[in-house]
């Protein structure tokens, strides 16, 4: 054989959960396609995997899948939003990543540089006719988690998931709850912070005793996602391909639909409006944290459930957007927008040229 001759249809160096997406995609799509996935790891990190869906279908692997969902404003007043079009779902990372990689052979071996037709691991290198990178590392501003999975003594009364606690105090960075009720006596409960905090787990441990929960810990997860503003990167899949959205840290529907995309011989891109809301809320999170707590507070507290969903689903309707501008309070970001407009444009500028922000 050739030296550069295609070995495998499909490469992939990292098998998070991007990559298991979009392996199982095209190779739904391709079925007679050859696959390589190389990867260090023996085993994926287990945590909790979130993710939104239209309500007709489950597109990913669910445990635990919901129709409302509630969120808590700073005032301790809890809004219950309700599901129509969209749902609600999770699973462990671990599991989910297993049942999309099933039967597949993973080469555990440590990548040392991948490119566009080009895998190469100590020793071995493997050429394929397309190759997608999903390994990534911590640069730039980051969100950082800390969870926990209880086991409860008692069962607790939280019937839906929690995806945003507003009562946590505001430090130096803003600093979010988040519960998941996976049975009647387990829960996971979480803190986010988008930026680095001094203790988070020490954050997390005063959130759930706010809550009134005791009992053991069958898991602490921590983790933390890079805030990247999306910018297209051939050959680059998931957080790798800043994928990710930078004013929400979430991941696994954007890397669901770059796979679909993919499958059709096309690219995922970020269309205007939300990349432009990402950078100001990104810059306004980073170096006005109390501001930008009280404008998420507003804006999720005042949105319907569907409505929020589809804002960060990036497919909201031309009739949501008057309400989605109301209950931003236009006027308020406006002024910010104008009076921070030098940094805003900084930002755009670091964050779309090569060097991150430290």
């Amino acid at each position: 054989m050739a030296a550069n001759t295609p070995q495998y249809d499909y490469a992939f160096a990292g098998t998070g959960a991007a990559a298991a997406i979009t392996y199982s995609i095209l190779n739904k799509h391709n079925p007679h396609s050859s696959f390589l996935l190389v990867d260090k790891q023996n085993r994926p990190a287990r945590h909790a995997a979130a993710f939104w869906h239209t309500s007709n279908a489950t597109p990913l692997p669910a445990l635990h899948t919901w129709d409302r969902y509630a969120v808590v404003d700073s005032s301790g007043q809890r809004h219950i939003k309700q599901l129509n079009r969209f749902a609600y779902s999770m699973h462990w990372s671990d599991e989910m990543i297993s049942q999309l990689l099933k039967g597949v052979s993973v080469v555990h071996a440590r990548v040392e540089s991948a490119d566009a037709t080009q895998v190469i691991s100590a020793g071995q290198s493997w050429n394929a006719r397309h190759v997608f990178d999903s390994r990534w590392k911590r640069s730039g501003f980051c969100q950082l988690f800390s969870g926990r999975h209880l086991k409860l003594e008692r069962p607790h009364s939280i019937h839906e998931p929690v995806l945003m606690d507003f009562t946590l105090p505001v430090r130096d960075n803003v600093v979010l709850g988040y519960q998941l009720p996976v049975a009647s006596d387990e829960i996971l409960i979480e803190v986010v912070s988008f930026g680095a905090v001094a203790d988070i787990d020490g954050i997390l441990d005063s959130y759930i005793a706010s809550q009134g929960l005791t009992g053991s810990t069958l898991l602490h997860e921590r983790g933390l996602t890079p805030l990247r503003l999306f910018r297209h990167q051939p050959g680059r899949i998931g957080i790798s391909g800043t994928v990710v959205r930078a004013s929400n840290g979430y991941g696994l529907p954007y890397f669901l639909r770059d796979a679909q995309l993919i499958a059709a011989g096309k690219r995922y891109y970020r269309p205007l409006l939300y990349n432009l809301s990402d950078l100001i809320l990104l810059n306004m999170v980073k170096r006005h944290p109390v501001r930008a707590h009280k404008l998420l507070n507003r804006l999720v507290s005042r949105l319907s459930g569907d409505d929020l969903i589809a804002f960060l689903d990036e497919t909201m309707s031309v009739s949501a957007l008057p309400r989605f501008v109301s209950a931003m309070s236009p006027v308020a970001m406006l002024r910010y927008t104008a009076v921070n407009l030098l940094q805003i444009f900084n930002e755009y500028k670091k964050q779309t040229g090569d060097s991150a922000d430290t």
